[in-house]
């Protein structure tokens, strides 16, 4: 079992909010990650009930989160945005020849295997921004009347909103790169014959990414289609097959990142 997990980044200490557009959209995750780190500080300085700090604190958290509300698409509330993402991922390897006996040993993984399946779970976790917004604000007019008791309790319930959702099922795009990555041992190996099983297979899991998801349709096809050749003529073709498969492997991490396999 092998574990991946994409976090989002963590919003600085300055608060850095970009335009609107598509750099304010990759910025998501931040803001909404800076909006929990803010609360946080606010909360400890509640508990020395230090009110210039949690004051400070809690207006670094509501201009983020009023960045966000202003600027978010019309859409029903309550406003959410991501603020981690992980993949807990299995892969299955099944031996490309056979032998007397069905142990997968090191030498024998290394040798004679093929990446066959990659199943696992996607958890997401999202921030209320619409609640954490208003409880913020409770939290503020809290510390201005020295209200310590609340101020913590509505604080601390921001962390706590972040709505946790995990989906379970195939994963064809690590299936993709775990099968290039395979063929790019069997090619440092100097063994191109072994290479062509994990290249067909390969391209097999981005004809059923494509069908699942149906996202970068034109890209993930035409992909496919050079992978899938390549299998056919590597043997006599190797010269520069590892620069290949790394040039393959650099839109299928880019589509990893995005749709988390």
């Amino acid at each position: 079992m092998f574990r991946t997990f994409l976090i989002s980044a963590v919003a600085g200490a300055g608060l850095m909010i970009p335009a609107t557009g598509a750099a304010w959209a990759q910025n998501l995750p931040g803001m909404a990650e800076g909006i929990i780190q803010q609360s946080d500080l606010a909360r400890k300085a509640v508990s020395q009930h230090d009110p210039a700090a949690a004051l400070d604190h809690i207006r670094q958290g509501t201009i983020l989160a009023n960045e966000i509300l202003k600027a978010a698409p019309p859409q029903p509330q309550p406003v959410l945005v991501q603020v981690y993402k992980t993949i807990d991922a299995t892969s299955t390897y099944a031996p490309v020849k056979g032998k007397a006996s069905s142990e997968l040993t090191p030498d024998r993984y290394k040798k004679n295997t093929s990446v066959r399946d990659v199943e696992g779970t996607i958890t997401v976790g999202k921030l209320d921004v619409t609640s954490s917004a208003s409880r913020l604000e409770a939290a503020r007019a809290a510390v201005e009347r020295a209200d310590w008791v609340t101020a913590d309790s509505q604080l601390g319930a921001i962390p706590a909103s972040v709505i946790r959702t995990s989906v379970e099922g195939s994963m064809p795009l690590l299936e993709a790169r775990d099968n290039l990555e395979l063929a790019r041992t069997r090619v440092l190996e100097a063994k191109f014959k072994d290479a062509r099983a994990p290249l067909r297979a390969a391209a097999q899991d981005l004809a059923n990414y494509e069908t699942l998801y149906g996202a970068h349709a034109a890209d993930v096809e035409y992909l496919r289609g050079q992978i899938d050749a390549y299998a056919q003529t590597i043997v006599r073709d190797h010269a520069n097959a590892a620069n290949r498969i790394n040039a393959w492997l650099q839109p299928i991490d880019k589509w990893n990142q995005e749709v988390g396999g």
